[in-house]
């Protein structure tokens, strides 16, 4: 059995013409059913209202994934930074300023961060623009999202290089010298 839908259009509130729409269409065919009276707007909503499930179960696994990439960036930076504790004990012994050697571990981090987050976006801005001929109604760049993903990476990397190596600059140079 078929289904056929009709639109009425009216000048003044539409569900006040329902009475006189069910008339009209008992005069042409009386068999024909009136199951369901909605307005336009009632009716595009509730086909938009799974795009708006997917797009907030979209945003969740964004969220966590966001989370478990943090997660994950501090603990192999953290543990890179522990890993050469002893180098960097061994450089402040040998007259290196703490803070010179706290900044070379952190831009080490840093650098292979910005490579990671050139590819990062670069990827994203393509797979943006196929999505938006997918997805009606969305920007092609949500500058806002890239720049807080990208500072989120960024003080995780910081925090990450910043306490290990700020850790391996107080070592005793004796205890480090003689790991040597």
């Amino acid at each position: 059995r078929r289904q056929r839908q009709m639109c009425i259009r009216d000048r003044g509130d539409p569900l006040e013409f329902t009475p006189r729409a069910r008339e009209i269409v008992a005069e042409l065919d009386p068999n024909l059913p009136i199951s369901q009276v909605s307005t336009l707007s009632a009716t595009l909503e509730n086909g938009a209202a799974i795009f708006t499930i997917i797009g907030a179960m979209f945003s969740i696994f964004g969220a966590a994934a966001l989370f478990l990439a943090s997660v994950g960036l501090y603990g192999v930076l953290s543990f890179s930074v522990n890993q050469r504790q002893h180098e960097l004990g061994l450089r402040v012994a040998l007259g290196a300023s703490p803070r010179r050697v706290v900044r070379l571990a952190v831009g080490q981090a840093g650098a292979q961060l910005a490579l990671g987050v050139t590819v990062g976006i670069g990827l994203a801005l393509l797979l943006v623009r196929g999505l938006s001929f997918v997805l009606f109604g969305v920007s092609t760049a949500e500058w806002g999202v890239f720049i807080g993903v990208v500072g989120l990476l960024a003080a995780t990397t910081l925090v990450a290089c910043f306490v290990p190596a700020r850790r391996a600059t107080r070592v005793d140079p004796m205890v480090a010298m003689r790991t040597e």
